[in-house]
């Protein structure tokens, strides 16, 4: 497919999960087991890493080299890596396609599915609400992206916010995947009892396992995930020099 192209952010260091993109998961790296899901997909693909971290990425786009290409471009903005890459590319698709090292069980029928509805709509931004947490990925339009790398130079990690809305093209694709991957579960990588759920998972279907039967597993061995259930509600009281007023206000959270 001519009109679109994976962005696969990923960088070594991280302040909750250190060393997660490389982090073993069931007797491979993280990256690895989302390079071996994207390879699926056929659509070329760049791995975006900070400067300084080709050396750590290497291998993996190496052993994978007839469809990833290794970038290294800006190392505090997620959202100014993916733009850089963008600019580079000599005919420009009209949509990036965004994945994040957090996501390993990329789901190759979802995320085409996902583009041909965000192409068909003619939308500036389509994602898939509804499927596991740690499957999902994202679909800009090219346009949307490089205008919001322009308008925000500081750095910028939540890009989702800043692709949407107020940009070129504001129409949102909600696309609804197939009803077997529709799951509250959280396979997302975020913190060490993340990983430590992946790594039972995947051992258990093994690595390569389709996202159908990861969800058939967990349909079965629900307990499974109690080991990184986090609660239903936070709630975050912000304060500045308004200590008096702090023992009231967990009162009426309370």
């Amino acid at each position: 497919m001519t009109n679109a192209a994976i962005v696969l952010c990923a960088r070594k260091e991280s302040a909750r999960l250190p060393g997660k993109a490389l982090r073993a998961i069931a007797g491979l790296p993280a990256i690895e087991h989302i390079l071996r899901r994207i390879v699926t997909v056929g659509i070329k693909t760049y791995l975006a890493v900070p400067y300084g971290q080709r050396k750590d990425f290497h291998p993996f786009a190496e052993a994978h080299s007839d469809f990833v290409t290794l970038v290294e471009a800006d190392s505090a903005s997620p959202l100014h890596r993916m733009a850089e890459v963008a600019s580079m590319l000599d005919t420009r698709p009209r949509y990036i396609i965004r994945i994040t090292h957090d996501d390993i069980l990329i789901d190759a029928k979802t995320i085409l599915d996902l583009l041909a509805a965000t192409d068909k709509a003619e939308a500036g931004y389509g994602f898939s609400p509804g499927i596991v947490e740690g499957a999902g990925v994202e679909v800009i339009e090219t346009r949307n992206l490089l205008e919001a790398a322009k308008a925000h130079p500081g750095p910028v990690e939540f890009v989702s916010w800043y692709v949407k809305g107020q940009v070129n093209n504001p129409e949102i694709e909600r696309f609804t995947p197939r009803e077997s991957v529709r799951r509250g579960y959280r396979l997302t990588m975020d913190y060490p009892e993340d990983a430590l759920v992946l790594d039972i998972v995947l051992r258990a279907v093994g690595p390569d396992a389709t996202l159908d039967r990861v969800v058939e597993f967990l349909d079965k061995n629900p307990s499974v995930l109690s080991i990184n259930r986090q609660p239903l509600v936070s709630i975050y009281t912000p304060v500045r020099n308004g200590e008096r007023w702090v023992g009231e206000a967990l009162e009426s959270s309370l």
